[in-house]
């Protein structure tokens, strides 16, 4: 893969694309814990809604995503990607506008 990813926040829109990247990357879980792992069971149409969800885009693919939410003492940071290369890590990097 190239690194023409782009980053943009995700639409309300897009949480179903939201949801299926989270299964695929939490999927393999399930035989080893026996059931669907928490973050596969979220309510996607809020979390798009109140989370900040950045996609990384590649041609006109999602190839994966960060999921952020501040807490009171720390940030948590999700990251979901079908991709194996660091090439979305690194776009996020390289675009901290976001």
């Amino acid at each position: 893969m190239s690194c023409n990813i782009t980053i943009r926040r995700a639409e309300e829109n897009e949480a179903e694309s939201v949801r299926e990247i989270v299964r695929a990357a939490y999927c393999k879980w399930i035989s080893v814990i026996g059931r669907e792992p928490t973050p596969m069971t979220a309510d996607f149409n809020k979390s798009v809604r109140d989370h900040d969800i950045d996609l990384a885009i590649h041609g006109s693919e999602i190839v994966g995503l960060i999921e952020t939410w501040p807490h009171a003492d720390y940030l948590w940071i999700e990251k979901h990607s079908d991709t194996k290369s660091t090439v979305v890590n690194r776009s996020k990097v390289e675009q901290p506008s976001l």
